[in-house]
């Protein structure tokens, strides 16, 4: 047999293994037509069920000296791989993603307490569009439980349907309460108050009320969120959430960013007060060395010395001094003499009236034993001649 006949063989075995084929298909034709009709049903039903899923973005200037704006001395030979900066930027990504961020955020947005309807197979977020806002001031933040609220009328709401950690309340019976009114339940007291959604719509209507752990709801929306940079030579954050309600993952994102903002005040803050504390520290151990000590006191009225105002460390004996900062600047002093005694000096007369503010600016004693002596003689002739 030569290579013709065997490939004209071949050929006449796949025509009649296709014409085999076809004839077998066709035979069973419905089932491809099942197959296709219960496909096409459950994309149907899978599409009427699955939530809608909106995303969400917003971008973040952040202000680093390594990055953008004016070129620093380092930065200068970055490019030549001289010197590396150090990426402030990158490090605020990872403090947007962190859990204690988030987790204000969720504290302060209530998402512990979320709102949900049935829509034919879909259920439907409502955030902030609920007919009615429960609170539960018994909860705790680790706390979950579920219940239904369904608005029977203008004035009162049904509770029931009551949960705790999953498990149904054996005795958890229907509660009627009335708006603005608070009711104890079987998951603590319940405080019902109407939206500005209240109204016929939800008549009738079964919303569910779930409380999750705070925990929780922030670790899945810390999942959800992502920072990343806009390109690597930039300072801006790009920050996109994906979230079942349009309002809640706008509502996150822009607390998110203001909670950010908070907190990189406050740490500011601190470090203004921590340095102001470091410097104020440094200048009394300084003006100790200097002879000029804190610790002014006012003379009570009545006494020989009324109206003085005496350093600590030379008062008169029947006057007790006080700590350094018993009197703070702005406090109001009694007017009358006001008098500094300096360490090896004379006494500084500064007149009858101290100022708004009493205040008196500290002096460098007298090094030389010669003016000394002469401040001493001219006081003891003034003494003499008075």
């Amino acid at each position: 047999m030569n290579t013709e006949q065997e490939t004209n063989i071949r050929m006449e075995e796949s025509e009649l293994n296709l014409g085999e084929m076809l004839q077998t298909g066709w035979a069973n034709w419905y089932w491809f037509v099942l197959s296709v009709v219960v496909c096409a049903g459950a994309a149907f039903l899978y599409l009427k069920w699955a939530p809608k899923v909106y995303t969400r973005t917003a971008s973040v200037l952040i202000k680093d000296d390594a990055k953008g704006g004016a070129m620093s001395e380092s930065a200068a030979f970055e490019d030549l791989g001289l010197f590396g900066s150090k990426r402030n930027v990158d490090n605020e990504v990872l403090v947007f993603k962190s859990r204690r961020l988030m987790t204000e955020v969720a504290r302060n947005l209530h998402l512990d307490v979320s709102y949900t309807v049935k829509d034919g197979l879909r259920t439907v977020e409502l955030y902030t569009q609920s007919p009615v806002q429960l609170s539960f001031p018994d909860a705790e933040e680790a706390q979950a439980f579920s219940l239904k609220a369904v608005p029977v009328s203008g004035k009162e709401v049904i509770l029931s349907g009551f949960t705790l950690g999953g498990q149904e309340v054996a005795d958890g019976k229907p509660v009627k309460v009335a708006l603005n009114d608070t009711v104890t339940t079987p998951v603590g007291r319940v405080v019902v108050v109407p939206s500005l959604y209240y109204g016929d719509k939800y008549f009738n209507t079964v919303v569910q009320v779930t409380k999750s752990p705070l925990q929780d709801v922030a670790l899945r929306f810390q999942g959800g969120l992502q920072a990343t940079l806009a390109n690597k030579a930039s300072t801006i954050i790009n920050l996109t959430l994906q979230d079942v309600s349009i309002p809640r993952a706008e509502d996150v994102i822009n607390t998110l960013i203001s909670v950010y903002n908070t907190d990189a005040i406050n740490d500011k803050n601190q470090i203004v007060m921590n340095t102001s504390n470091f410097i104020n520290d440094r200048l009394i151990v300084i003006e100790k060395e200097l002879g000029c000590g804190f610790g002014y006191r006012v003379v009570q009225a009545g006494t020989p010395t009324d109206g003085y105002l005496v350093r600590d460390g030379h008062v008169p004996a029947d006057l007790q001094p006080i700590p350094p900062g018993g009197i703070e600047s702005g406090e109001p002093v009694e007017s009358g003499e006001i008098h500094q005694e300096l360490p090896d000096g004379p006494r500084q007369e500064f007149g009858p009236d101290p100022g708004e503010h009493g205040h008196i600016g500290c002096e460098h004693r007298v090094a030389d034993r010669g003016v000394q002596r002469d401040v001493a003689e001219t006081r003891q002739a003034d003494q003499q001649q008075q």
